[in-house]
């Protein structure tokens, strides 16, 4: 004779719970951080940048010649 066994409905256990919803968070915050917005501390830098050179080019008696010293 066979043992009727009691059917019970699948659950999700409180470790399958935790486990998915670490993984996601995880993969959440990877994801977070990919774009990185120009800043204008960028913009000053280069500014400054192009002060010095054009004062460095000056100083040596360059040629002011072109698209970008106009």
């Amino acid at each position: 004779m066979f043992i009727a066994t009691q059917k019970h409905k699948p659950t999700l256990s409180l470790t399958t719970l935790l486990t998915a919803g670490l993984l996601l968070t995880a993969f959440t915050y990877s994801q977070a951080d990919i774009y990185v917005p120009p800043t204008r501390d960028a913009c000053g830098t280069y500014a400054a940048k192009a002060v010095y050179q054009f004062r460095s080019q000056r100083l040596a008696r360059c040629n002011f010649s072109g698209a970008r010293w106009s």
